[in-house]
């Protein structure tokens, strides 16, 4: 199994864990291999880490050309172990390198979390509008906004590049939303599976929240303006208006994390409004229960939204974004709303009306829990991936 990293503990890493188990209940042996900056306090004996001695612009800069010392490890360690398939993630950080390594080698699934592959931001939508993009890498990239005349011609090269190499190398596209497997299709790339992810047995399992207590809002996720929070800070702004008593809890770090200090210190809402920084995902089960509302206003595509899923597990309803893949699990009306990106009224309304009726919370909580508890099951996506994976391990060819 390859990922740009196993140990972050985002939505990505939570479903990298849930295979792996599944790996290893069916009696597989499982080694992984990720990048880090060190190798950490203590990975495990089949756990291979490529250790990135350059600094942050280095990094960058073979991200775009080619890191041929990626490259030799990824190589190295196939020769090593000899696997019957390779298992492949979030593969951003050096791309061409690990694609390349893997050609002519034995079956490789890659799991797409997002339009990466195919998409300058990896969000698959305009930056300005949060509007649908016919995809591709190309001159509209710049015109539109996405990313910069300067950028530009690094990532035409490297999509070029990219894409050669991704087909020549990967047997099967697993997608975990509807929508990314419809534009994977679109844009020729195959075969291709949907899949929806899993949610962990640990929020499965919890306690449902009983919604009593302050009338709190949760966040969870990068503090950062494509996933829409200084709009989500704008409406708790009306929201506390409404609901005087309601606080609002950030449960992430980012680079936006300044300025919505700033807009909320500006409102005069730093009673109301919590920085709890990252919380980690053995945490993040009993944050969910104190909360009465979780949001997702992202202003890009979500291609799923992990924490919308985990949270309604818990019994607690949503309020996200109707963007993406996140209406895929999201029914308005039934465990929560959707919103449009960008709107802070229509989202402050939505918070609000939750906010300010408990036994409407319950309802939607107990609905969402009973959804989630049979649509996203571990042990339902652990035997529908065993399948997936026996398909193609069929196909396994040893150099």
């Amino acid at each position: 199994m390859i990922s740009d990293h196993i140990h972050f503990g985002g939505g990505g890493d939570a479903l990298f864990r849930i295979e792996r188990s599944g790996y290893e209940k069916a009696g597989y042996q499982v080694f992984t291999l990720s990048h880090a900056t060190n190798r950490g306090a203590s990975p495990g004996p089949h756990d291979y880490i490529h250790v990135e001695s350059h600094s942050p612009s280095v990094r960058k800069a073979l991200k775009f050309s080619h890191n041929y010392g990626a490259e030799r490890f990824v190589r190295e360690v196939i020769d090593e172990i000899r696997p019957d398939a390779v298992r492949l993630h979030l593969i951003s950080k050096y791309p061409t390198a690990v694609y390349s390594a893997l050609i002519g080698q034995i079956p490789v699934i890659q799991t797409l979390h997002g339009p990466n592959l195919f998409c300058a931001t990896s969000w698959g939508c305009l930056s300005k509008d949060s509007s649908d993009c016919e995809l591709g890498v190309g001159a509209k990239c710049a015109s539109r906004g996405c990313v910069s005349r300067v950028m530009l011609p690094l990532h035409l090269s490297m999509h070029t590049r990219l894409k050669d190499l991704v087909m020549k190398s990967v047997s099967l596209f697993h997608c975990i939303s509807r929508h990314l497997t419809a534009t994977t299709r679109d844009l020729g790339y195959g075969p291709v599976i949907y899949l929806p992810p899993a949610v962990g047995r640990q929020f499965i399992d919890a306690e449902p929240a009983t919604h009593s207590g302050r009338p709190t809002v949760l966040y969870v996720g990068v503090l950062d303006q494509v996933k829409g929070v200084d709009v989500l800070v704008e409406a708790f702004q009306a929201i506390a208006r409404r609901v005087p008593d309601a606080e609002l809890l950030l449960a992430g770090k980012g680079r936006l994390e300044p300025r919505l200090k700033e807009m909320v210190a500006a409102a005069g809402l730093n009673s109301q409004v919590r920085f709890l920084g990252f919380v980690d995902n053995t945490a993040i089960g009993d944050l969910y229960r104190q909360a009465h509302v979780v949001v997702m206003p992202s202003i890009w595509k979500e291609q799923f939204g992990l924490v919308g899923p985990e949270a309604l597990a818990c019994g607690v309803p949503c309020v996200g974004s109707n963007i993406g893949g996140i209406p895929e699990w999201l029914k308005d009306n039934e465990w929560g709303y959707l919103a449009e990106p960008r709107d802070a009224v229509g989202l402050a309304d939505r918070i609000a009306a939750l906010l300010m009726d408990r036994e409407l919370r319950l309802r939607f909580g107990a609905r969402g829990r009973e959804y989630v508890r049979a649509a996203f099951a571990p042990e339902r996506y652990q035997q529908d991936m065993m399948a997936m994976v026996g398909q193609y391990e069929a196909q396994s060819v040893h150099r």
